[in-house]
């Protein structure tokens, strides 16, 4: 089988060895790499496109040692059971790296081109982000239709789960201090059965500023010469759905809305406080513990308090920025209340809680009008992170 090419070879051979050891099920071996210390992913579908030929395996050092791990075992295994003498992992290492280049070389000759014109190389970059991949060419044009329309959670199903899992697994190794991921190592060994999305996947979240090209080699998971991903700055920072961004995005301004007008409503009633309380003396031997002057009970002054602060925090789901414009607002407004309920029981000190509100007044609206700056930024750069 030396006549082969590196890949079909390789795939050949792991195959043979495969049948040596007894012919495990993928089950069974991915069981096998759980029992190992440190536990090794083999997934049934990284298995399958491997024994296939339909994807070679990652250098170990970019993805956790599942190669070496699958060959060590099959080997120890074949050894077993029919006597089939180890190879060793070094031999095995350059079969996988002369399968590596092969692809590499039919990736390099397909997005090369050099005889198309520049409209036809425009075309084919808007459709596969060039990365060589097999053109589902009716689900591609309803995904992309679908994200100019901000629609992407009614696309195909296996979209969206590419998009979480490779979303996902980048938060993962963010947090695992290697947030820089080869490109194929997203296409092959993440994507699986799903490589064919790929392109549509990076550019979604590429779109939504979830994730960025990486251009700084910071550890092993980066590849000099090849694309890299991380997670952008604002992907560290979400906490929802990257398929149904768009529909969040909607709720957020819903919920920006419905935050000024619950303190528009609260300041408005302040204003009758202060009227009643500093101009016409209402505090004078008025005891205004439990109502306000303008006979609303100060619990359900409070409980309005306690709206802005919610409705701040459902905000705080999508955008951290606006999240802390929106607290400090409510923080004023408190400053605010506290103000007008102890000037409204406690006459003798009047003028300086006149003094304290006046200037939690000024601050809440310098505040109010910095949110109101920054959804407005938000609305017309189309960014939650502006």
């Amino acid at each position: 089988m030396n006549d082969l090419p590196a890949l079909e070879r390789l795939a050949h051979d792991l195959r043979e060895l495969r049948k040596s050891a007894g012919n495990p099920s993928y089950t069974v071996i991915a069981v096998w790499g759980g029992q190992q210390e440190p536990p090794v992913r083999l997934g049934k579908s990284k298995l399958s496109l491997w024994f296939s030929g339909k994807s070679v395996p990652t250098d170990d050092r970019l993805d956790g040692r599942p190669f070496t791990t699958l060959v060590d075992l099959l080997e120890a295994k074949a050894l077993q059971k029919s006597g089939t003498p180890k190879q060793g992992a070094t031999a095995w290492q350059e079969r996988r790296r002369a399968a590596e280049r092969v692809k590499q070389g039919k990736r390099r000759a397909d997005s090369s081109g050099d005889d198309r014109s520049a409209a036809d190389k425009v075309g084919t970059s808007q459709r596969l982000d060039d990365e060589g991949l097999p053109a589902h060419e009716a689900l591609h044009q309803e995904c992309e239709q679908a994200a100019t329309s901000g629609k992407m959670g009614e696309v195909d199903p296996r979209l969206r789960r590419a998009i979480r899992n490779v979303f996902g697994r980048l938060h993962d190794f963010t947090l695992q201090g290697s947030p820089q991921v080869y490109v194929d190592v997203i296409r092959d060994d993440w994507l699986g059965e799903d490589s064919d999305l790929a392109g549509l996947v990076i550019r979604h979240l590429e779109r939504e500023e979830l994730i960025t090209q990486s251009t700084k080699p910071m550890c092993l998971t980066f590849v000099p010469g090849m694309k890299n991903y991380e997670i952008a700055e604002k992907g560290k920072d979400f906490v929802g759905d990257p398929v149904s961004l768009p529909k969040r995005r909607e709720q957020l301004f819903a919920d920006c809305r419905y935050f000024d007008e619950r303190c528009h409503v609260l300041q408005d009633d302040f204003g009758v406080q202060v009227r009643s309380i500093f101009d016409y003396n209402v505090g004078y031997g008025v005891d205004l513990s439990e109502v306000t002057a303008t006979g609303r009970s100060w619990r359900n002054v409070d409980m309005d308090l306690n709206e802005v602060e919610r409705s701040a925090r459902r905000i705080g789901t999508v955008d951290g920025v606006l999240f802390d414009r929106a607290r400090s607002v409510h923080r004023s407004l408190m400053v605010e209340v506290e103000a007008i309920k102890k000037a409204g029981t406690n006459p003798g000190n009047r003028h300086t809680y006149h003094a304290a509100w006046k200037d939690a007044r000024e601050r809440s609206d310098r505040l109010r009008d910095e949110f109101t700056a920054s959804v407005g930024c938000v609305q017309s750069t189309d960014d939650l992170g502006c």
